[in-house]
């Protein structure tokens, strides 16, 4: 039983929707704020068994977004992977 939270920045190359996908293993909560926003935006919001999530964003190249992922683990294995992809980007993973 425990909890981590990522935090970070995302700067997009294109303005375009983006879309983020993975795979987590009881709870994954993915959320993206714009610097001049008042509040995070909900992306993703997964709890369960091991299985697989999607969410996705518009964003504008070249702004910074801040990442904020919390992720709960109960029980067995954990995982936790997060990607994303636009239609000019190929997926990658998020460190």
């Amino acid at each position: 039983n425990y909890s981590v939270r990522w935090v970070g920045r995302l700067v997009p190359r294109y303005t375009e929707t983006y879309a983020f996908s993975g795979v987590a293993d009881d709870a994954f909560v993915l959320e993206l704020k714009e610097p001049a926003a008042a509040g995070w935006t909900t992306v993703v919001n997964q709890a369960g068994p091991a299985a697989g999530f999607s969410g996705a964003m518009a964003l504008r190249a070249g702004q910074a977004y801040d990442v904020r992922v919390s992720y709960r683990e109960l029980t067995g294995a954990a995982v936790a992977r997060l990607r994303w992809s636009s239609p000019s980007t190929p997926v990658e993973v998020i460190d």
